[in-house]
């Protein structure tokens, strides 16, 4: 089943790229996935990803898992703003410019395929994550697997809106690349107590440099926007018919 998240959250930018040819307003569809996936990420780690890490350094208490819990949270808060650093914010200020729209759209053509690069390498890391969690719990698998998704769709949004030349295959690269990574831990095998926490940590500081740099500040900045709250009601409705279901399983 770990296979079939990873290839799913994979599939997410494919399925962002897909809605920006169905919705027209792509702004609203991109505020209520944000304010969606904040409250599943967030119930994701107080409920689940947090408490274990807890649990595992409380039992049989040592310096050495402490130190390796530390050790992933800051290998993945580093990683991911390292991967997100090679994404570039780009603002042009020569839209409606003729002489200038040939360069501008060659310009964001090449933003895109950076950002699609970076994404490929954070997505492998990521679903090696989702996969190693999932085979654990299947509810915190699909729970990550829907956060990773819902954070995914704006990307594909964007990326499918600036590609121009070979824009299928682009995309199919990317979304093929949450497999790799599930496919890639699978071929691993099983691996220690130890290194299994060490990637639980590491999976923790990701979602965590997610949830506060790039989310909450998309969620500030959406405050005032009705849509916005809309996501949030319809996270906390995704969150007790996941909980409910993974009960009742």
């Amino acid at each position: 089943m770990g296979i079939v998240l990873t290839l799913i959250a994979g599939l997410s930018f494919f399925g962002g790229y897909i809605l920006s040819t169905i919705i027209k307003n792509q702004k609203k569809l991109s505020v209520i996935s944000i304010s969606l996936a904040f409250v599943v990420l967030l119930n994701l780690l107080l409920i689940d990803i947090i408490p274990e890490i807890i649990a595992f350094i409380e039992v049989n208490f040592s310096i050495k898992k402490l130190l390796i819990v530390i050790m992933g949270i800051i290998l993945g808060i580093v990683v991911l703003l390292i991967l997100d650093n090679l994404i570039p914010h780009h603002h042009h200020d020569h839209h409606d410019k003729k002489d200038n729209l040939k360069e501008h759209g060659e310009h964001i053509e090449h933003i895109s395929k950076i950002s699609i690069l970076a994404l490929v390498i954070h997505n492998i890391i990521e679903c090696m994550a989702l996969y190693l969690l999932s085979q654990e719990s299947l509810s915190k698998g699909v729970l990550m697997t829907l956060t990773i998704c819902l954070h995914n769709i704006p990307l594909g949004l964007q990326i499918g809106s600036g590609l121009h030349k070979n824009k299928t295959i682009y995309l199919c690269l990317l979304s093929l690349s949450g497999l790799c990574g599930g496919l890639l831990c699978m071929l691993i095998g099983s691996i220690s107590e130890m290194i299994e926490y060490l990637i639980l940590s590491f999976t923790l500081g990701m979602l965590l440099y997610l949830l506060i740099f790039e989310l909450t500040k998309e969620l500030y900045n959406n405050r005032k926007n009705i849509y916005s709250l809309y996501g949030i009601i319809t996270g906390v409705i995704v969150i007790i018919v996941i909980n409910y279901i993974a009960v009742n399983l």
